[in-house]
């Protein structure tokens, strides 16, 4: 994504309102039209400190720390699709998807 701004996070699935039916209807629309993408794609995409946060939250070693990495742990999955019309990308951990991108404003603040 040379030339490009990197993806923002956006809000993982389970910050999504059930009360707010159009970003439930998104949000299932973007996992089910997405496709898989490599870790290496994933990251050219994503902004790296906000990847790096959302792995350090999720308990993950970073850097040269032992213990597992995010880019180890074969359970994770990594997708890609459009967001509310705009490219997203998402890290899917125990079937919670992370989102970065997407034509939204963030959910993870509030």
């Amino acid at each position: 994504m040379a030339n490009k701004e990197k993806m923002q996070y956006r809000h993982s699935c389970v910050d999504v309102s059930w009360e707010n039916p159009g970003e439930v209807e998104a949000l299932i629309d973007f996992k089910d039209n997405a496709r898989d993408i490599t870790r290496a794609t994933f990251c050219r995409k994503v902004s790296r400190a906000d990847r790096i946060a959302l792995e350090r939250s999720l308990g993950y070693a970073i850097g040269g720390q032992k213990d597992l990495h995010c880019a180890s742990d074969w359970h994770i999955r990594y997708i890609s699709g459009t967001y509310h019309g705009k490219p997203a990308v998402s890290l899917v951990h125990s079937f919670i998807e992370y989102v970065f991108g997407g034509g939204t404003p963030s959910l993870a603040n509030t």
